[in-house]
Order: structure tokens, then sequence, then C-alpha cells
């Protein structure tokens, strides 16, 4: 079962954490302004929340931003503007299907390092992790040597938690904190003291919410696989433990113009081979944080598995090019010698012809 996780730490230089920590809420109101958002009034349903939050000694104040859940790198700007305006060290934590880690350093608004443990990952090829840690010495505990954390990222492609929890002890981090996401904390229990709940409303709300908007200058949605400007992985395994949970992730993005409401159609030689059994469908879109359909079919079932979700916002595509990611929940039966394939098609609600389809091993390789 892989996570999809970002985050943001801000180190605190040695200053006092709580002056940094208020100086953070400072800064974020300010970018967060300038990207076209507002403080909500009371009662008020935000369309975007930052939950800032510190634990123990650490020195590092940790950022979870709604907004950059999609995996599309807006976090990473976040890291960048921070270290710049508080003249620190800032480091944007990603965590892809539990698969890849991406780490990137930032001093004062400049980019010192990245270290990513599977660079060719959405290329679909072995490459060795990269990094050069004695870029990090700024960050390290008080102690450790580079080598430290060289020995840290040797985990490699595939271990992306695992290498995470060894570059946190490295660094002095909460382990805890920095290993969660913004949709990840009702799994945690974060400090009271030390924390802060941001909400902001859009300042010009969406086309899909406005009345009498035309969709002829800009066309429907039109949803294709993959993040924008990167390919979606070459085909991988999954389920090869009968039984045992599992998650497809499918990353897909708009293309077309402004929409609402997504469906999800699950088929293909797994299913009709009783393979395969869907438990439920989740989907992120943007910062919409996510909508679930449960106990989509039983075991024995063999027909094509449907989730309508029909509040999913759809962007356009030029202004909001941003990935909706799509989560299959699933459990694989015995039965067959080879993995069959599992179609997972994506679409705007009620046009099929306009969205895309995907392919899927499930179960246990030769």
């Amino acid at each position: 079962m892989g996570s999809f996780l970002t985050n943001v730490q801000v180190h605190t230089g040695g200053a006092n954490r709580e002056s940094i920590r208020e100086a953070v809420v400072e800064a974020l109101g300010k970018l967060v302004l300038e990207d076209g958002y507002r403080a909500c009034s009371a009662g008020e349903a935000p369309d975007r929340e930052i939950v800032i939050a510190s634990a123990g000694r650490a020195p590092w104040i940790s950022i979870y931003d709604q907004a950059s859940e999609d995996q599309g790198g807006s976090h990473v700007e976040l890291a960048r503007s921070l270290s710049k305006s508080l003249t620190t060290c800032a480091i944007s934590v990603l965590v892809h299907d539990s698969d890849v880690l991406e780490m990137k350093l930032f001093q004062d608004g400049r980019a010192l390092d990245e270290h990513c443990n599977w660079p060719g990952y959405f290329e679909g090829r072995d490459r060795e992790p990269q990094g050069d840690e004695r870029a990090w010495k700024p960050v390290l505990r008080s102690g450790a040597r580079p080598a430290d954390l060289k020995k840290a990222w040797r985990a490699g492609a595939g271990r992306a938690e695992e290498t995470l929890q060894e570059v946190a002890s490295a660094l002095a981090m909460n382990e805890e904190l920095v290993a969660v996401g913004f949709n990840y904390l009702d799994d945690v229990k974060l400090p009271r003291k030390g924390k802060t709940r941001l909400a902001f409303c859009l300042r010009e709300r969406p086309a899909h919410e406005r009345k009498r908007v035309s969709q002829k200058s800009i066309g429907p949605p039109r949803l294709a696989p993959g993040m924008p400007g990167i390919p979606p992985p070459e085909e991988q395994v999954f389920g090869a433990a009968p039984f045992e949970p599992f998650i497809i992730p499918v990353l897909v993005h708009n293309q077309g113009g402004t929409g609402i409401g997504l469906e999800v159609t699950i088929a293909g030689p797994a299913l009709e081979k009783g393979l395969v059994v869907v438990a439920r469908v989740e989907v992120f879109a943007g910062r919409h944080q996510g909508d679930r359909v449960p106990n989509l079919s039983r075991a024995g079932s063999k027909r094509p598995v449907r989730a309508a979700f029909e509040s999913i916002p759809l962007m356009a595509g030029s202004r909001d090019p941003l990935a909706i990611n799509v989560q299959v929940h699933c459990a694989s039966r015995p039965g067959a010698k080879e993995p069959l394939h599992l179609h997972i098609s994506v679409s705007p609600l009620g046009a099929v012809e306009r969205g895309c389809v995907q392919k899927f091993l499930v179960g246990k390789p030769r």
C-alpha cells in the first residue's frame, strides 16, 4: 500500500523555535495572499488549509499544505520562498507511492542540493540515487557527518519511507512529523502546543462554481495519463500476494476546459477471471482533498466496476494543470498462473470518450 505525501521543513537555525514558528505563520500568510487567496471569514469553508507544527527539541518547523498534495511541485516553491523570506534553510519533501523519495534543500532562496532515491522512476529506468551529502552539512544534527547522510541514502530505490526515517535521524528531524502529509494528518496525533492551522479562500471563485459560464471558448475537459509534462511509469505488477490489500495509483491531468464530475471504470482480464476484488476508489484532485466510493465489488464478481464522483472539480488545463490522483484499493485472489491486466479508465462524468485508459498487471509474476 503506497503513500503519497508532501511537506516542507524549515530549519530554526539555532534561533528560538517559537519565534521562528511565528515568522513562518506570518510569511505563509503573505505568500498565500500573493497566490490569489484571502483569509477566510468566520463560517466560510476554506479552499486551502495549511498546518504548521513542531514537536520536542527538533530544530525544524513542519508545514503541511493542502494545495501541494497533488504532487504538482508547489511544495518545492514554498520551501524556496520560505527559505528566502526567513533567511534560513528549508527542505521540500515528497514521497510518491512509497517508492520515490525526493528532498530538495534551499538556503536563503538558493537551491543547494537535491536527493532522489530513484531518479529514473518516472522514465521507467534504474539510475543511481542522486545527491551531494556535503551540501547538507548546515542542517546535519550535532555530531553527525556528511558520511552519515550518505549512508542513510543507501537504502535506494523503492524504499522511500525507510530512507526518510534514516535521513530524519541524520538531520535531527522529528521522524513522525516529517513522514506525514496534509492528507494523512488525521492519522497522526500532532502536538497541541506549537500547532497552527491557517484557512484561506480563493479571491475569485473557480469557473465551475460560477453561473452562466460559457465552455465554448475553452472546450470541454479532456483527461490525459500521467502528470503534466511527465508520462506515467512503465507497466508495474501489483497484488503479488493473494488476499493482501494493495493500492493502484492512477495519475491523470486535464488538458481541456473546466468541468465538474469524474468517473472511474475498472475492467479487464484480471477482473473478468476473478483475480482481483476492488474494495474502493479514492480521488484527490488539486485542492480538493478527496472523495471516496466504498464497497464496489464482492468476491467472485467479474463485472466491470464503476465509481462516480459528482463533485470533483476539473480545472481548465491551461490555468491549473494539476494531476488528479486516483487510488484504486484492491485485493488479489489466487487462480491465475501469470499476471493479468486490469484496465482503469478515468474520464469526465458522462464523457468516457474524453478520458484515458491505463493498464496495470495484477498477480504473482512467474
